[in-house]
């Protein structure tokens, strides 16, 4: 729940710049969504947030190794913002 004019603040791995690397993801977020309770490694999170209807105000994308013997991820940081309604 977030209340109208609230900010979304969001840390998400998402589908990589690299056309090769995203069409892995592609073939693996099958097996991985089974397995990892739902996790898509090959979402793009900003398109969803922002079809959502919230406007991204920041936006960071950077890849990152959460641990050391697995591979660099792509990842997004930032924040959004709904819009209020105007009457």
């Amino acid at each position: 729940m977030l209340r109208p004019g609230g900010q979304l603040r969001f840390f998400e791995h998402v589908r990589s710049a690299s056309a090769l690397t995203g069409a892995f993801q592609d073939l693996l977020t099958p097996l991985w969504a089974r397995a990892g309770g739902g996790c898509h490694l090959n979402r793009d999170t900003a398109a969803d947030i922002s079809s959502a209807g919230f406007q991204i105000e920041e936006l960071d994308r950077f890849c990152y190794r959460p641990l050391r013997f697995t591979p660099a991820q792509a990842h997004i940081l930032g924040t959004a913002r709904k819009p209020t309604a105007t009457t």
